[in-house]
């Protein structure tokens, strides 16, 4: 990755910009976006095992900025994929991992020089995930998902069709 440090007016060096910095890690996701940018996975256990692929990566990403963007980017593109569904318990799980692992409190410092609106866009991907589930759910049926940072609850029937999540928050 790239660090970048500029002086300011006066001659003294201003904090660094370490926000283009990724790990071996990173590297890894920003490869596996661009692959499936340039040739999308045709079938769902294609892009189940992209998921599950995230979902490992994400927890051991380090402490990097760039890693987190990246990881966030290859989530953001897995939620407009047409393999994407049907969105079982199973997907839902590995989906919320992700998220959880993303918004860890260890990341905490990471999220304040993240930009790009990250934490805006990991609400965004809660979002979408919602009414991706409850097309892949029959009426009446609920998916629920418990993590260390985020609940998800789905439901659908023939009224009310939405999503639940809490984030804890320390």
């Amino acid at each position: 990755g790239i660090a970048t440090r500029n002086c300011d007016r006066s001659g003294q060096w201003e904090e660094p910009d370490l926000s283009e910095c990724v790990s071996h890690v990173g590297d890894d996701l920003r490869k596996i976006l661009s692959d499936i940018t340039s040739q999308p996975p045709v079938t769902h256990n294609e892009t189940l095992s992209i998921i599950d692929h995230l979902a490992c990566l994400s927890s051991i990403i380090l402490s990097i900025i760039g890693d987190l963007n990246a990881a966030l980017s290859l989530l953001e593109h897995i939620l407009t994929l047409d393999t994407i569904i049907p969105i079982d318990q199973e997907v839902l799980e590995l989906l919320v991992a992700t998220i959880s692992e993303l918004s860890s409190i260890r990341h905490s410092s990471q999220w304040l020089e993240l930009q790009d609106n990250g934490a805006s866009r990991v609400l965004e991907a809660i979002e979408t995930i919602g009414p991706l589930v409850a097309q892949s759910i029959a009426s009446g049926d609920r998916l629920e998902v418990r993590r260390e940072s985020i609940n998800m609850v789905i439901l659908e029937d023939e009224i009310f069709r939405g999503v639940n999540y809490t984030v804890k928050c320390s």
